[in-house]
C-alpha cells in the first residue's frame, strides 16, 4: 500500500501513531499529485480511494486534528467530482 512509499512512514513507522503530521503530508501531496499526475481515469479512481482509506486511518488515530480533517474532505470531494465529471 501506498504507506511504504511514504518515509515518514518507512523510516519510524510508530511516527503516524503519535503525530497527524505524517498523513497531512502523505494527504496534500497525494491529493496534488492525483490531479495532475496521474492521467489514467481508472488509476486516479483507485489511487484516490486508497488515499482516502489511509487519511480516514489518520483521522481516526488523531480526531483533533481539524487539518487532517480537511484533507480527508478535499479528497472525498475529488473522488465525488470523479464520478460526476465520469
Amino acid at each position: 500500500m501506498m504507506l511504504t512509499h511514504c518515509p515518514f512512514f518507512r523510516d519510524d513507522p510508530q511516527r503516524g501513531k503519535l503525530d497527524p503530521y505524517p498523513y497531512h503530508v502523505l494527504g496534500i501531496q497525494g491529493l496534488q499529485w492525483a490531479k495532475k499526475g496521474i492521467k489514467d481515469t481508472t488509476k486516479r479512481k483507485k489511487y484516490l480511494e486508497n488515499l482516502l482509506t489511509i487519511l480516514e486511518r489518520g483521522v481516526e488515530s488523531h480526531k483533533r486534528s481539524n487539518e487532517l480533517k480537511d484533507i480527508r474532505d478535499k479528497v472525498q470531494l475529488e473522488i465525488l467530482y470523479f464520478f460526476t465529471r465520469n
